[in-house]
């Protein structure tokens, strides 16, 4: 059997949106991380205002799932452009190096109810090598859902 992030997914991931009402009994099991990341990586948001956003339901919570763990988690907000309706991934984490393939598919989904035309991201320049179907316009990952 493997050993390391490999071997996470070996088990069952699940990934589930958190329900609002409910993301304050989550969100500490993943703000150390969530933490981290902020800790690593330029951004034009902090940890604190993330988490006011989602703690008061402006960004959704996704988390995936190896029985009582969480291995990832991303946070996403719609916003209303003058053009378009946006869907954006905020910051993420993940123990696996397919959990993107694994959460943008949910998102994506998501995003489309919502009326999304496009979803989006910003970070770090690897995302455009694993998210093949993305374009990265300036330092943005951008998908049309359309």
């Amino acid at each position: 059997m493997q050993s390391g992030p490999a071997a996470i997914l070996s088990m069952a991931v699940e990934i589930r949106c958190i329900d609002p009402a409910k993301v304050h009994l989550i969100w500490p099991m993943v703000r150390d991380r969530i933490a981290k990341v902020f800790a690593r990586f330029a951004s034009d948001t902090t940890l604190e205002a993330t988490e006011r956003d989602v703690l008061a339901a402006h960004q959704l919570l996704w988390v995936a799932w190896d029985g009582f763990e969480a291995v990832g988690a991303v946070t996403s907000a719609i916003h209303q452009t003058p053009a378009r309706k946006v869907c954006s991934v905020v910051v993420g984490f993940g123990e696996a190096k397919n959990l993107p393939q694994m959460f943008f598919p949910i998102i994506e989904r998501y995003a489309r109810a919502e009326g999304c035309s496009n979803l989006r991201l910003s970070g770090r320049e690897g995302w455009a090598r694993v998210l093949k179907d993305f374009r990265q316009p300036w330092i943005v990952l951008d998908k049309d859902l359309t």
